[in-house]
């Protein structure tokens, strides 16, 4: 290896190192509650409450989850 192959995987290194600082940020500013008591994960009011939780994250992002697009076979 050459002084400057050194030198990029240090580089690279240090932006793996930067971006795991970022995802423990984002993990420790996380607001999951803990799980339900065994037993109750399919009781109606949980199910909904998981539910209510899902559609409101999905209706919070600023952009589509997928683009619709047509059957390139079918061209519908």
């Amino acid at each position: 290896m050459s002084i400057n192959d050194n030198e990029s995987y240090n580089e690279h290194l240090k932006d793996n190192e930067k971006d795991d600082q970022q995802l423990q940020a984002l993990i420790s500013q996380g607001h999951r509650q803990p799980p339900p008591p065994r037993g109750l994960e399919h009781s109606p009011e949980y199910m909904a409450e998981q539910k209510r939780l899902a559609e409101a994250s999905v209706k919070a992002l600023s952009t589509p989850l997928f683009e619709p697009s047509t059957n390139t076979r079918t061209e519908k």
